[in-house]
């Protein structure tokens, strides 16, 4: 468990997209942290902020415009503790962590863009998690509150049963069905996204079994994706091709596809890797 500790109170105005505030130690509301949505059956593990992201988000917003907007790296001394200054009134508050290349889009709390990595100041995909609801400041009395960040996303796991052979050097994957934008106030995903990861598999994998973890904002709490893996050499010529479609997508779980991708002989036995326990479920199927 980690707490993140947010002091609001003072001036408004907007913040546009790249101008962000700073912390402001002098506030009048306290904003904790205490959680995020991590669930295996009904155990909860708890985990704490570095294990989870690498950038911090807390944004507020009023009548759908950016007042403030602090973003945290996790090599900042202060990762995961952040004070804002704000006049009183109701705001909307959102808290995202995610272990994107970069930040996402964030004036419009309906349409947080997340691009593909292999894109100009593309972000990538990652897991993800967020808060969004109403934060009202008064006059009165100091203000505070804990909030449990909730998982936004889905996964899709690809385990191979096979070893990868040294000739491959890169997973070149396309998938769609999910979105790469995220409305934080339906929390769902917006958009019809074509994702694109490519993920180096270099010599310290020859031999060796792989797994690969992709992640998409789903349109509702159960969907469908289709997933286009193609293992490449060197010149990024195709070596090998897997599509995989109709597959079943859930949030807050994991679809793990086992099988042998590169066409060779499974491993003796049943080839297993530890997983997630922070996912509500992981549900296997056999390719």
């Amino acid at each position: 468990m980690f707490a993140v500790l947010v002091l609001l109170c003072g001036c408004e105005r907007v913040i546009y997209e790249n101008e962000l505030s700073e912390s402001d130690p002098s506030g009048n509301v306290r904003l904790r942290v205490s959680d995020f949505e991590a669930m295996n059956g009904d155990v909860r593990s708890v985990q704490s902020v570095t294990a989870v992201c690498s950038r911090l988000h807390f944004v507020v917003y009023k009548n759908g415009a950016q007042v403030k907007a602090i973003t945290q790296k996790s090599d900042e001394p202060l990762f995961g503790e952040v004070t804002m200054s704000l006049t009183p009134d109701t705001y909307q508050l959102l808290i995202l962590a995610h272990s994107g290349l970069g930040n996402p889009s964030l004036s419009n709390p309906a349409k947080i863009a997340f691009t593909n990595a292999s894109a100009t100041n593309g972000t990538g995909f990652t897991d993800t998690f967020y808060y969004y609801g109403d934060l009202t400041v008064s006059e009165e009395d100091n203000v505070q509150e804990s909030f449990m960040l909730k998982r936004a996303v889905a996964m899709f796991r690809l385990t191979t049963t096979d070893v990868k052979p040294a000739e491959v050097r890169k997973l070149h994957i396309i998938y769609k069905g999910g979105s790469g934008t995220f409305d934080a106030t339906t929390g769902y995903g917006c958009v019809n996204s074509n994702q694109v990861d490519f993920i180096d598999t270099d010599s310290s994998l020859d031999g060796q079994p792989i797994q690969i973890s992709l992640y998409s904002f789903l349109h509702a709490e159960t969907d469908e994706m289709q997933f286009t893996i193609r293992a490449l050499d060197s010149k990024e010529a195709e070596l090998y091709f897997r599509e995989f479609t109709n597959v079943p997508m859930k949030r807050n779980t994991i679809t793990e596809y086992c099988g042998a991708f590169f066409g060779g002989t499974p491993i003796g036995g049943k080839y297993t890797f530890q997983v997630e326990t922070d996912w509500e479920e992981t549900n296997v199927y056999n390719f």
